[in-house]
């Protein structure tokens, strides 16, 4: 499923928290068919620019709405440098990420990317998963020791805030909870 940013807006420069609040319904409507699991492509290649504040009022909370309350994933796809540089600067703000692709011509995602800034061991979670594919947090602390682990708890923790942050999918297998990338691997910044 993708959403055309520039034809659901009207405009290809998105600018303002005000005009990026107005925006998010139909932002949550358009994006309302999206079934439980799957990945949603907010497309800004039509735009012009994105600021970081139309961003954070619009596609952060369409983001976190994906997550918290309706089961799907965001991919933002985009080649404009300027809106790149503008959700950079804001996710590197707040200790945020956001996940970014480009579009091939079968109409695939290609040459993902990380947006922004994630903790350390996070990003040694996120590394784990590349390498096994899908795992629950018992099975990572097994494969990966780690002297100051303990328990499951860190390495589910660490899961949960990759999974809230949409950089990997989530299913509840028995009463354990999987996790697996959405990309096999991303570029991390620009």
């Amino acid at each position: 499923h993708t959403l055309d940013v520039a034809a659901l807006y009207g405009s290809k420069t998105l600018a303002g928290t005000v005009a990026g609040k107005a925006f998010l319904p139909k932002l949550l409507e358009a994006s309302s068919g999206t079934s439980a699991g799957s990945v949603l492509a907010i497309d800004f290649r039509k735009t012009d620019l994105v600021t970081a504040s139309f961003f954070r009022a619009s596609f952060k909370a369409l983001r976190d709405y994906a997550r918290r309350q309706a089961d799907f994933y965001v991919v933002h796809v985009c080649r404009e440098r300027a809106t790149i540089e503008e959700v950079q600067a804001y996710a590197e703000d707040v200790a945020d990420a956001f996940l970014f692709s480009d579009i091939d011509v079968r109409g695939e995602f290609a040459h993902p990317f990380l947006v922004g800034t994630i903790e350390a061991k996070q990003l040694a979670a996120l590394v784990a998963l590349w390498e096994v594919g899908e795992a629950d947090a018992p099975t990572l602390l097994k494969k990966f020791p780690d002297p100051s682990v303990s328990s499951s708890n860190a390495w589910n923790n660490r899961l949960a805030a990759l999974s809230e942050k949409g950089l990997v999918l989530e299913r509840l297998e028995g009463r354990s909870k999987v996790f697996r990338p959405i990309f096999k691997e991303i570029r991390l910044g620009l």
